[in-house]
């Protein structure tokens, strides 16, 4: 009854990561903001409810639904290289990034697993190699999210034209990582 929480990037296939969880009987719901475009969003949303598993919006109607599917033992898949919300400035590919650390205290209060996960493309073009990777174990929030985005480093390093980056994480600092954890809002933006 605790659940899982998923932590990816959106780098390969990122939907093979709940077709796999769906496979190995796990319902793996998804964490989605609605594009701005209507026509794409709901092709989106069609390609996205294929792997089964709720599409929870952002907000405090998806926090309710999400902590009510992992409390009945379900998964959610949330793709972090992104800017979301409160966080931290953490170390990432080089440089301070924005990194959201609610994911991480919301799996420590729940005591669900923070669990990587990644969907690289194969060769062909046309089909993925799934990996679970072992849970996140840390004692705070910032450790967490610093080994999160360590996986995540080192997915791209190993293949750097799978990752699908649009956001961005660094529009706020330009300096290269000193090691120190600085708190920053939304209203740095």
């Amino acid at each position: 009854g605790r659940g899982a929480i998923i932590v990816s990037a959106h780098f390969g296939n990122w939907e093979a990561i709940r077709l796999a969880g769906r496979g190995l009987g796990v319902e793996v719901g998804i964490i989605y903001r609605p594009f701005n475009n209507p026509a794409f969003n709901a092709v989106a949303l069609g390609k996205i409810a294929m792997a089964g598993g709720p599409v929870l919006y952002k907000g405090a109607a998806g926090l309710k639904q999400m902590v009510r599917h992992l409390r009945g033992g379900g998964a959610i898949l949330i793709l972090l290289d992104q800017r979301l919300g409160d966080g931290a400035a953490l170390p990432f590919m080089g440089r301070t990034a924005h990194t959201a650390t609610s994911v991480a205290a919301l799996a420590q209060r729940m005591g669900a697993p923070l669990i990587p996960a990644v969907g690289q493309r194969r060769a062909d073009g046309l089909s993925f190699d799934v990996t679970f990777e072992p849970p996140i174990i840390a004692d705070a929030p910032d450790a967490a999210m610093r080994a999160v985005n360590a996986r995540f480093e080192a997915w791209i390093d190993r293949a750097p034209g799978q990752w699908f980056w649009l956001h961005r994480r660094w529009k706020w600092a330009g300096d290269p990582v000193s090691g120190s954890s600085v708190t920053c809002s939304s209203a740095d933006t």
